[in-house]
């Protein structure tokens, strides 16, 4: 590459883009070229060993017609022209004006777009919105100097996940910039990763040194602290993004931690809130929040919530300095997010709600602000869906959560609109849909939870159409499916919920062959095989019932050496287990056992009650449970026993409350019929056949008797 420019090129993109435009600066410029490329000569020139500087133009420009003297100095002293590509970029005069300046200095075969978000050429098919070349990359200049009405034909890297993904989109426009092909970079690149662990390991300990010698300069000498802070934080933000992005993939996020301790150390030594410059405390707050994410990835949750709290700190302080920033509310709503997270995560869900409706509030505020930005609309589905989301898994309240869920819905859905080619607008429609099937399953009409169920998979066929490996696709499909078991059960078609729960176990075995440590793929395998053991036992397959068992037993033992240590779902999951087991002891050995096993089983459960009680599952856990229970005390004649247990399960379950998901309230029937409770069956029956579920009683047999008898 020749030595007459001062910028290898100039970076050219929409101030809406300012995060994407950082990012990509610091990804070329931080490029190291393969080692085996450099010194060779290409039709570019000789391979440097960096791509070198390039120029960003980090302000807005001013309110005039003209570029700045700075901005046409840096035009005509850079060799490439690269232009962030998106709806703002096309609708912003200045990027249109930089590119057009460039193109009369330097030709259009040195104009590189990489497309960030929206479509190219959208215009021609009558979809402006989504436009995004601005016109001085869609057509030609003409002779005059001005735009002509011929299209250009730029070939662009395209850093969405559907098309190269970033990875490959900067190394396909680095290949163009150095003259050499895309395969020796993407084949460098793979060698580069397997020598990675050393690599990043040897460069964070002299990371380490060097911002510890620029730390002790920073606190040791006034002027000099000026000078080198910007160098330190620089260090800093390398090493908790460009290192951690090398160490994560390879595990080894825990050689950051010595690091995370200097940087912590670092900012504790600078200036109060009132004295710290704004970006300063950006950096700090990033920072921070970039260590926090960290030690949430690596399940230390006390470290996590401490680091998220002094960021949030950070960015409310930005905020109070800029409150009508959108930017500024924007990083303060993350941080505020997370901490509500973190407080969810440990238990104290006030505080978290606290939390998560004061980051609605936010994303709200940034719809106010800037009504058409879509980014700001989906950050408020995302508030509602938070909220959503906390009422019904956590407060078990779907009445309350299906408001904010279907607001979550339909703003997507707006977004969608505008971005009819966005796979994450896509999964986000999908997965509001199944949690609003999920709250109808407590409340509302099974033809509503249908159609709910129906759209999600019609969306999830779609995205495996496309792309048949779409990892995340088959992770819905292979929910989907276990939800459609459920459906089934609730309705007593058990073959039609059997089907349907292997379909769940097949994708959960075939995800695990290719991540063994998948955590979802691993709790949809055990939940699959033990519901399968469930229904066979329903179904009277003593059999199938038994190696069922069997096998999830096997691939639960190592989860279930302490379960009182467990996080509550894996506790409800053992406890489903020792049911099960019961159930198929009992048919197993006979009558005279059940009593005693079921006691037995009755007393272990004791140490997961409040789990149990607490969520839905759960309750279905203990009622299951306790109509077998009921039901071998009866056959033994314990009338007394029977009515004492269905008392106990009553106040547990919160039998006064009949938004509960239809499995239980059919047991609940099943329970009621079997003591001679038939004022309460009355009650639960017409619930059930309101929301369009048949009942069918419990069948005792000939052996089994009623209280009523």
């Amino acid at each position: 590459m020749s030595e007459n420019f001062t910028y290898s090129a100039f970076l050219s993109y929409s101030h809406r883009d300012k995060k994407a435009g950082a990012w990509l600066h610091r990804q070329l410029e931080h490029y190291r070229i393969p080692a085996g490329l450099v010194g060779k000569s290409t039709s570019v020139g000789v391979i440097p060993s960096h791509i070198g500087r390039i120029f960003r133009d980090r302000d807005e420009l001013p309110a005039t017609e003209s570029l700045t003297a700075e901005v046409q100095k840096a035009l005509a002293s850079s060799r490439y022209m690269i232009v962030l590509c998106s709806p703002a970029a096309a609708a912003s005069r200045w990027v249109n004006k930089e590119v057009m300046e460039f193109k009369r200095l330097r030709g259009e075969q040195y104009v590189l777009p990489v497309i960030l978000s929206g479509e190219p050429f959208a215009t021609r098919a009558g979809k402006p919105e989504l436009e995004c070349f601005p016109p001085s990359v869609r057509y030609k200049l003409a002779a005059n100097g001005r735009l002509s009405a011929v299209e250009s034909e730029p070939s662009a890297a395209d850093l969405r996940k559907a098309a190269d993904g970033k990875r490959r989109a900067v190394l396909k426009l680095i290949a163009g910039m150095v003259g050499v092909g895309l395969d020796q970079l993407v084949e460098r690149d793979l060698r580069r990763k397997n020598r990675r662990v050393m690599f990043v390991t040897a460069s964070s300990m002299i990371a380490m040194v060097a911002m510890s010698a620029l730390t002790y300069e920073a606190v040791s000498a006034r002027h000099a602290a000026d000078r080198h802070r910007g160098e330190a934080e620089n260090l800093i933000e390398f090493m908790l993004t460009d290192l951690r992005q090398k160490l994560e993939p390879v595990g080894r996020l825990d050689v950051l931690d010595a690091v995370g301790d200097k940087v912590i150390d670092y900012y504790t030594a600078q200036q109060t809130f009132n004295e710290t410059t704004d970006d300063s405390m950006g950096r700090k707050a990033r920072a921070y929040h970039l260590l926090g994410e960290m030690q949430f990835l690596r399940d230390h949750p006390e470290q996590a919530s401490d680091l998220f709290q002094q960021s949030a700190a950070a960015t409310a302080e930005l905020l109070r300095r800029d409150p009508d920033n959108t930017q500024r509310i924007f990083e303060h709503a993350q941080s505020v997010f997370w901490v509500g997270n973190q407080d969810i995560q440990r238990g104290d869900l006030r505080a978290g709600e606290i939390a998560w409706q004061e980051y609605k509030r936010l994303a709200d505020l940034l719809v106010t602000l800037e009504p058409e930005t879509v980014d700001w609309w989906i950050e408020a589905a995302y508030g509602n869906l938070n909220i959503g989301n906390l009422y019904l898994r956590q407060h078990q309240n779907p009445r309350q959560a299906l408001p904010y869920l279907e607001a979550a819905l339909k703003t997507f859905q707006a977004a969608l609109a505008v971005r009819p080619d966005s796979g994450l607008l896509k999964a986000e429609v999908s997965n509001s849909h199944s949690w609003i099937d999920l709250a109808l399953r407590q409340t509302g009409h099974v033809q509503d939870v249908l159609y709910h169920m129906g759209i999600v998979y019609d969306m999830t066929q779609k995205a495996l159409e496309k792309d048949p490996k779409n990892q995340s696709a088959k992770e819905r499909l292979m929910v989907w499916h276990m939800k459609r078991a459920w459906v089934y059960q609730d309705t007593h078609n058990l073959a039609a919920s059997i089907e349907q729960s292997r379909q769940s176990l097949a994708l959960a075995e075939e995800w695990l062959r290719l991540e063994p440590e998948a955590a979802v793929a691993i709790r949809s395998k055990a939940y699959a095989l033990y519901h399968l053991a469930g229904l066979a036992v329903e179904s009277d397959d003593i059999t199938s019932a038994s190696e069922l068992i069997a096998q999830a037993s096997q691939f639960t033992e190592t989860i279930f050496k302490d379960p009182t240590a467990l996080e509550p779902w894996w506790q409800i999951m053992y406890a489903y287990s020792l049911v099960i087991d019961a159930k198929l002891s009992v048919r197993n050995v006979g009558v005279a056992f059940g009593a005693n096993r079921f006691q037995h089983v009755a007393t272990e459960l004791q140490a997961y009650r409040d789990t149990l009680a607490g969520r839905q599952e759960g309750r279905m856990v203990l009622a299951d449970f306790y109509k077998f229970y009921i039901q071998q005390l009866l056959l033994t004649g314990d009338a007394g026993g029977a009515l004492k247990a269905k008392g106990e399960l009553w106040r547990m379950v919160e039998s006064e409350n009949l938004d509960q998901i239809p499995v239980l309230l059919t047991t609940l029937y099943d329970i009621a019929k079997l003591v001679g409770d038939d004022v309460t069956a009355s009650q639960i029956e017409a619930v059930l056949l309101e929301r369009g579920y048949g009942v069918q009683a419990f069948e005792a047999g000939t052996a089994a008797k009623t209280i009523s008898d």
